[in-house]
């Protein structure tokens, strides 16, 4: 997906169910209120405290067949995000409670 795909799948899915993490809940960074949450270094942003910038996450990954249409993915949170990897999202709820 490109940039300003990605820009409509985030603000689709934010209104959808807000700017948190779907699998741990943790607030997200809207996108456009970086300047308001975060701290500027250089030309780079630094998550604050307590939030992540927001990921697309498929819930069915690419690499099982998954498709990139609005009802394959979420926000996740940057660790959740890569925690997940190429699992579903059974296989990667079933793995956070073990």
């Amino acid at each position: 997906m490109e940039s300003d795909a990605k820009r409509r799948a985030r603000a689709t899915l934010s209104e959808q169910h807000g700017w948190t993490c779907h699998y741990c809940g943790m607030p997200l960074v809207p996108d456009g209120e970086w300047d308001t949450y975060c701290n500027k270094f250089g030309d780079s942003y630094l998550e604050p405290s307590g939030m992540s910038f927001p990921e697309l996450d498929h819930l069915m990954p690419r690499s099982k067949g998954g498709s990139s249409k609005i009802d394959n993915l979420v926000l996740s949170c940057g660790k959740c995000n890569h925690q997940k990897n190429d699992k579903t999202e059974g296989e990667y709820i079933g793995w956070l409670n073990r």
